[in-house]
C-alpha cells in the first residue's frame, strides 16, 4: 500500500492520540469520534486490512481494518 508520509514527531502522534482517548472517555459523547477524527486528520495513515500472522499492532476500526501510524519506529 503506497501512501505518502508527512513524518510528523512520533511525540505528537501519541500526544494528539491520547488526548483524543480523553476527550472520549471524559465526556462520552458521540459526536467526540467525529472530533478526534478532526484532531488527527493532519496525520497521514497507512490503512491495511489485517494479515494473517501479522506481529505489527494498529489501531483497529469499523469494517474490519487496522489504522497504522505512518511513522515507523
Amino acid at each position: 500500500v503506497l501512501y505518502k508520509e508527512k513524518s510528523p514527531k512520533l511525540n505528537d502522534v501519541l500526544l494528539t492520540l491520547s488526548g483524543c482517548l480523553e476527550f472520549v472517555t471524559g465526556l462520552l459523547s458521540p459526536f467526540m469520534p467525529v472530533k478526534c477524527a478532526e484532531m488527527a486528520a493532519h496525520i497521514d495513515w497507512k490503512i491495511q486490512m489485517p494479515e494473517a500472522g501479522s506481529a505489527r499492532k494498529g489501531r483497529p476500526i469499523p469494517g474490519g481494518a487496522i489504522l497504522f501510524p505512518a511513522v515507523e519506529k
